[in-house]
């Protein structure tokens, strides 16, 4: 059997040099600690004051209030259509004038006067469309009673629905074709006197 030959007696560690050994590997030791306690499994979740907490929260609050605050928006008057002045001219003579809000999109013309608290005697909404056709309108949303004037294609008065009842769904016509409609404030058709026939122009 052979024996491993015993190593030089020069090469044969000195106290010093075992002292430093077992430093050197208890600083190895130590260091390997460390760095294993200072590293979190990944699958750990992280600490609710971390930063990463905070930053992942901030997008979820957003998506959360995001819809109402669309939802909160649609149940928004329309405040800032463009306006023109509209001038009406009774088969009499007589002129009055206002100014209308002008709804032109197909989702101007579907909020309408939704949502409005009040209307000015002096104010209204004009629904501007492409071409003559049997028109509806409905006061689902309307917190107001309103007059609706509808005008042919030469902007003459062809019919009048009258103090149209605030909240009420039922769909209004006046049962013959029209190109554009007025809201005015429900009765201001009787107090003026305005009826068919009455012409009606706007910038």
């Amino acid at each position: 059997m052979r024996m491993r030959p015993a190593p030089p007696t020069d090469r044969l560690p000195t106290r010093k040099s075992w002292r430093r050994a077992f430093w050197g590997l208890a600083l190895v030791l130590l260091a390997a600690c460390n760095h294993k306690s200072s590293t979190r499994p990944a699958t750990l979740a992280p600490e609710p004051d971390a930063p990463a907490a905070r930053e992942n929260d901030a997008p979820a609050a957003q998506k959360t209030d995001a819809p109402a605050a669309r939802e909160n928006d649609d149940m928004q008057p329309q405040m800032n259509l463009p306006r023109t002045s509209v001038t009406l001219t009774m088969p009499d003579g007589r002129r009055i004038t206002l100014v209308a809000q002008k709804a032109v999109t197909e989702a101007q013309k579907a909020k309408g006067l939704m949502f409005r608290s009040s209307l000015p005697e002096s104010e209204g909404m004009l629904f501007l469309y492409d071409h003559e056709e049997e028109l509806g309108f409905y006061m689902a949303n309307c917190y107001l009673s309103l007059d609706m004037i509808f005008m042919n294609r030469d902007k003459v008065v062809v019919g009048i629905v009258k103090r149209a009842k605030p909240m009420d769904p039922t769909v209004l016509s006046i049962g013959k074709p029209s190109q554009y409609v007025l809201e005015v404030n429900g009765g201001f058709t009787d107090r003026h006197s305005v009826v068919p026939g009455t012409r009606i122009a706007w910038e």
